[in-house]
């Protein structure tokens, strides 16, 4: 049965080996989604095998890729633990060299140039070993092995965040409770910001505005303007925030752990409303170009969501889950424990309103 007329079921497509990608329009076996809300159409499913122990982190390339990171770095020396993958055919088109250490997190830039940039580390060492990397994707084809074309130093402990800023900067979170911010055409080292001791090693990190950086703290969320680095009043909540997502209308979603997540006005220092009908296990975020936001929970299960409405229109349940993405067309990428990568489609979400590349909104958002 073809997946476009399975209205009330989740198309699953296995892929258990590296090569071809089935197109969106393949004939899919069809089972039901349980414990689902009636969907609005169906869910098309192909796995990706990527790794051969746990996928760490992943994002969305800027010409569509798919780069990931595993733990085989640490086994052979980091020449093979960043990847590059073709969602069109399910092939690795390259690998990043990197530092020794585990790579955890990836951040693609939207300034045109094709390039990502990439942290990690394992304690504290070698100064090279905590440096921020970037890579020129243009070159990751052919089975190349990558070189960074640019290194930043300064972090005296393991990388765990980095996220893109205006004005041709990027920060970086690490377990040395700094968060540093780098011009990325010269690599200096702009500021160095303090974060609490008592934050959780994730460090998530968000921007509320393109003036205002937000860090999970202990208690809440600490911020700072970007034009003077000084600090802002922190938000206070009740428990330390694992994870921090900007969405579309410039809300910043928090989860916490053990509770529920929470959608906050930084301007106003309010929490707009929590989404109370979400399992309170939350730890991976998404929003999708069509505006609804995806959910990964301890109880293996992504949940499609209307912000809007508070209401939950899709569940799908999958693998144990490590990391999460969009995909160009619209689609959900999720890293997976046995060192696979789930490739979710919502061609009802195609259907209902025109898709937006994520690279060109991302890329108009501080324009």
């Amino acid at each position: 049965m073809a997946a476009a007329a399975a209205d009330d079921r989740l198309g699953r497509f296995i892929l258990a080996v590296t090569g071809a990608m089935p197109p969106a329009s393949a004939t899919l076996a069809t089972t039901p989604v349980p414990g689902a809300p009636r969907p609005l159409g169906a869910i098309t499913e192909r796995t990706l095998r990527c790794y051969e122990s746990e996928l760490i982190w992943m994002c969305l390339a800027p010409d569509g890729g798919l780069v990931t990171s595993g733990y085989l770095s640490i086994f052979i020396g980091g020449t093979d633990g960043v990847r590059v993958w073709s969602l069109a055919t399910g092939g690795c088109r390259a690998t990043l060299q990197v530092h020794s250490m585990s790579v955890v997190t990836l951040c693609p830039l939207t300034d045109g140039r094709n390039r990502v940039l990439s942290g990690g580390g394992t304690g504290r060492g070698p100064a090279d070993s905590h440096a921020v990397l970037l890579h020129d994707l243009d070159a990751a084809h052919g089975g190349a092995v990558v070189p960074p074309m640019r290194r930043f130093r300064g972090h005296t402990d393991s990388v765990v965040t980095v996220l893109e800023l205006p004005g041709g900067r990027f920060a970086s979170a690490s377990k040395d409770k700094t968060v540093r911010i780098w011009a990325i055409e010269t690599g200096a080292c702009l500021a160095k910001l303090r974060i609490d001791p008592n934050t959780r090693p994730e460090a998530p990190l968000a921007l509320a505005d393109k003036h205002t950086l937000v860090c999970g703290a202990w208690t809440g969320l600490s911020m700072w303007d970007l034009r003077t680095y000084d600090a802002i009043p922190p938000l206070t909540a009740s428990s330390c925030a694992i994870s921090l997502l900007r969405l579309h209308d410039g809300v910043i979603m928090s989860t916490h752990a053990g509770g529920a997540p929470r959608l906050w006005d930084v301007r106003s220092g309010e929490v707009v409303h929590g989404l109370l009908s979400l399992c309170h296990d939350v730890c991976l975020l998404a929003q999708l170009p069509s505006g609804h936001l995806a959910t990964f929970s301890g109880e293996q299960t992504v949940r499609v969501w209307d912000v809007g409405g508070r209401h939950c229109i899709n569940v799908v349940k999958v693998p144990h889950a490590t990391a999460m993405c969009v995909t160009a067309d619209g689609g959900l990428a999720l890293g997976c424990h046995d060192g696979s990568a789930l490739v979710l489609g919502f061609p009802w979400m195609r259907r209902r309103a025109a898709v937006v590349g994520w690279v060109a909104l991302r890329a108009g958002v501080w324009a």
